[in-house]
């Protein structure tokens, strides 16, 4: 897979959360903001669950799969916007 390193917006709403938003693995930053961004929309009884695999991911409502995405699509997200992704995702797992 292409290095998109380089290539990401740096930003936060602090220090550390712009290192990490910047430093982590495309694979943890998918897993980590997917499942923040469902427990607080949802709380502890979402019908949304993240699973994650070495080369792609899925989020799924009532066990249906609803997206399948490799990861390059996290990384292009994260060259687009800081909260590029989180954006997107906050869009598929809203209420209503």
């Amino acid at each position: 897979m292409y290095d998109y390193k380089e290539k990401r917006i740096r930003g936060g709403s602090s220090y550390a959360d712009a290192m990490y938003r910047f430093g982590a693995s495309p694979e943890h930053y998918a897993r980590r903001m997917t499942e923040r961004i469902i427990e607080k929309e949802w709380g502890i009884e979402s019908p949304f669950r993240y699973f994650g695999s070495e080369g792609f991911f899925i989020i799924s409502e009532n066990d249906v799969p609803v997206i399948i995405k490799d990861y390059e699509f996290v990384e292009i997200h994260r060259c687009t916007a800081v909260h590029s992704f989180e954006n997107w995702v906050q869009e598929l797992v809203k209420k209503g």
